[in-house]
């Protein structure tokens, strides 16, 4: 991921917690921040355009902890000419191999998702995303479903 987004990792020695003490004290009150109250979203797009939001909230009010006369949003105006533009997004997932059963059903998380008929026994690969599940079978998508978080659920494509 490193190579992908050209960043450098500065790593901090191991137990040695007055090196890292500051980052997380602020990951630590952005998280209250962010999160008290607790949010109720309907899905992940929804979550996010949520705390985009909010995030982009904080940077207009908070000042910058080490130029303390000015905001947060007035330096990132600044540095962001500066940056590199972003890659196409990573796509992120957590992949399985799965059996295509006789019933055109691949197994995942002790759910059930379907797959087009002409995969049956076959070897599958399953992309587990935040927000849906892709079967893909032979380089093709095989099947595409919504994530469910429940148990012993059968999903089936309209």
């Amino acid at each position: 991921m490193c190579n992908r987004y050209r960043i450098e990792p500065t790593a901090c020695a191991p137990e040695s917690g007055w090196e890292k003490g500051q980052v997380e004290n602020h990951v630590g009150n952005v998280r209250e921040w962010l999160f008290t109250p607790k949010v109720r979203c309907a899905d992940l797009a929804e979550l996010n355009a949520h705390l985009a939001a909010c995030c982009l909230q904080l940077a207009c009010e908070r000042a910058h902890p080490e130029q303390s006369e000015r905001k947060v949003i007035e330096l990132w105006d600044e540095e962001r000419a500066d940056l590199r533009a972003m890659p196409i997004p990573f796509d992120g997932y957590a992949e399985k191999s799965a059996l295509v059963s006789t019933t055109c059903l691949v197994g995942f998380d002790r759910n059930r998702y379907s797959v087009e008929s002409r995969f049956v026994r076959q070897m599958a690969t399953v992309r587990a995303y935040a927000e849906r599940i892709v079967v893909v079978c032979a380089g093709e998508v095989a099947g595409e479903h919504p994530r469910c978080f429940e148990r012993g659920q059968t999903l089936y494509n309209p």
